[in-house]
């Protein structure tokens, strides 16, 4: 426990979405007391939106856009 192998695999999930995958955003959802989670998808770039109902449950909703190479017509903004 706290050996930062969930970040290091989320980070590793953002990065092969972004680039293998060409997603254009990646969402992830949390329970608003998971701590944890929360500060694992934050250190991955993605930014909380709003809450949700999922499951029977409100959960957190956080997001992070593909930033674009200036040959694709600059830098968007992660958290949107």
């Amino acid at each position: 426990m706290g050996r930062g192998l969930a970040t290091e695999a989320a980070k590793f999930s953002v990065e092969l979405g972004f680039g293998e995958y060409g997603l254009e955003e990646i969402i992830g959802l949390v329970h608003p007391d998971n701590v944890s989670s929360r500060r694992v998808l934050e250190k991955c770039g993605l930014k909380p939106v709003d809450a949700v109902h999922y499951f029977g449950m409100e959960l957190l909703r956080f997001r992070a856009c593909r930033r674009k190479s200036p040959a694709e017509g600059g830098a968007s903004d992660p958290g949107m």
